[in-house]
C-alpha cells in the first residue's frame, strides 16, 4: 500500500462544495475551448484572471535563462492555474499551455474573489490547491539537490499516476502520453538519462507500454525506489 503525500492527489476546486457554490462560479466564468498546444498565457501577460480546467490537461512551465524548458506541473480537471491572478500583483511569470484539446473556465479576479467570499468551501479549496503547489515546488528544489535522477524519476512517475492514471489489469495506466523529453524537463535531467532509467525500470518489470501509454506494473517496488 503506497501512502503518497496528500498534495500528490487530484485536489479540485469543487471538492465537497455545494451545487450553489459551483453554479455561482460558472455564472461569472467564460468558457475557453483550447486546441492542442495552444498557449493560455505567457510571462508578462496580465495576471488578472484565474483559470479552472474543465476537461483536458494544462502544462505549466517556465524557461531557464539558457532557454531550457522546465515543466512545473500539469493541471487536470477541477484544478486551478494562473493563481497569480488571485494576488493581483504583477504580471504572469510562467507559461500555461494546453497539452491536447481542452476546455477551461476563465474568471476575472474581482468576480472570483466575490464568489469565494460568499462560499467559504471554495476559499478553503483554493488555499489547499495553492498550498499543494507550494509543497510541490519545495519538493522539486530539495529533490534536485539531494536525490539522484532515478529516485527523482520514480517519484515523478508516482505523482503523475495519482493525477492522470487509472487502474487496469496490468497496473496503473497513464491517460496521457508523456515524452521522455517532458519527463526530463520535469525532473531537471537529460533525455538520455531518462531513456536509460526507463529502460532499466522496464527490464525490471516495474513499467511497460500498452498502446503507447505508460503503465506502472509494480507501484510498490517503484515506491521503494522513490523512498515513499
Amino acid at each position: 500500500m503506497i501512502r503518497e503525500p496528500w498534495y500528490w492527489r487530484n485536489l479540485t476546486l469543487f471538492d465537497n462544495a455545494s451545487q450553489v457554490a459551483c453554479d455561482a462560479l460558472y455564472a461569472v466564468a467564460n468558457e475557453l475551448l483550447l486546441r492542442k498546444e495552444q498557449i493560455v498565457f505567457r510571462p508578462d501577460d496580465p495576471s488578472d484572471r484565474i483559470y479552472l480546467v474543465e476537461q483536458g490537461l494544462i502544462k505549466v512551465f517556465s524557461l531557464a535563462p539558457q532557454g531550457e524548458l522546465i515543466i512545473l506541473w500539469f493541471c487536470g480537471a477541477g484544478e486551478l492555474f494562473g493563481a497569480g491572478g488571485i494576488a493581483g500583483e504583477g504580471p504572469q511569470s510562467v507559461f500555461a499551455q494546453a497539452v491536447g484539446p481542452a476546455r477551461v473556465l476563465s474568471v476575472g479576479r474581482n468576480d472570483f474573489e466575490r464568489v469565494i467570499e460568499q462560499h467559504p468551501r471554495l476559499a478553503l479549496n483554493t488555499i489547499r490547491l495553492v498550498s499543494g503547489r507550494l509543497r510541490l515546488a519545495c519538493d522539486a528544489f530539495l529533490e534536485n539537490v539531494s536525490h539522484p535522477p532515478g529516485k527523482r524519476l520514480a517519484r515523478m512517475l508516482l505523482r503523475l499516476a495519482c493525477q492522470c492514471a487509472k487502474p487496469t489489469e496490468s497496473g496503473f495506466q497513464f491517460q496521457i502520453r508523456l515524452t521522455h523529453q517532458e519527463l526530463a524537463q520535469m525532473i531537471g535531467s537529460s533525455r538520455q538519462t531518462v531513456n536509460r532509467i526507463l529502460g532499466q525500470y522496464t527490464n525490471d518489470g516495474l513499467i511497460c507500454l500498452e498502446r503507447r501509454m505508460l503503465v506502472i506494473r509494480q507501484p510498490e517496488q517503484l515506491a521503494a525506489l522513490a523512498g515513499i
